[in-house]
């Protein structure tokens, strides 16, 4: 990452060099492919200007502006700035971020466990009355089913359908 510092109207020491790179390194934890950064302080009338200009790879330049009457402080609001948008920038990235195949974790049948065996649950079942084959035959043409699965007087159970040619089965 190239670093470039300049002072319009204003002497850049060691300590305020020593300062803006502390700060510059802090947005290396955003792992967002920075591949150039100006720093520009402008000294006008009573208050100091800091502008931060972030150029990154793949994505459009980010360009960060504070004043203060202390160049110190005016730094450190640019940097509060700067880790604002950043973060978005990171959010954003990473929200939209697909995972390839190659990132897939590979789980082998034998190492999956079940948490817990299916459970067997005792139901009740509702009977119906007994049909003759004459109102089993009212219901399935009133009802859009294909078939109709029923008990006769006899107690027998016993399935009318609609065949395919029109007609009407019964088992």
């Amino acid at each position: 990452m190239n670093i470039s510092i300049i002072g319009r109207q204003i002497d850049i020491g060691e300590t305020l060099n020593n300062h803006i790179f502390t700060v510059i390194n802090e947005y290396k934890k955003y792992n967002l492919n920075v591949i150039s950064t100006n720093v520009i302080i402008k000294k006008e009338k009573k208050e100091y200007k800091v502008e931060l200009i972030f150029n990154i790879k793949g994505k459009n330049t980010i360009v960060i502006n504070a004043s203060d009457k202390d160049v110190y402080s005016a730094i450190d609001k640019a940097q509060g700035k700067g880790n604002k948008a950043f973060r978005r920038l990171a959010s954003k990235i990473k929200d939209h971020h697909q995972k390839s195949l190659r990132d897939l974790e590979i789980i082998n049948e034998d190492d999956f466990e079940l948490e817990k065996e299916p459970e067997l649950i005792q139901m009740t079942l509702k009977l119906q009355k007994p049909l003759d084959i004459d109102e089993a035959l009212d219901k399935l043409k009133n009802q859009k089913a294909e078939f109709l699965v029923f008990n006769d007087h006899d107690g027998t159970q016993r399935i009318i359908f609609k065949r395919e040619d029109g007609n009407i089965g019964v088992f």
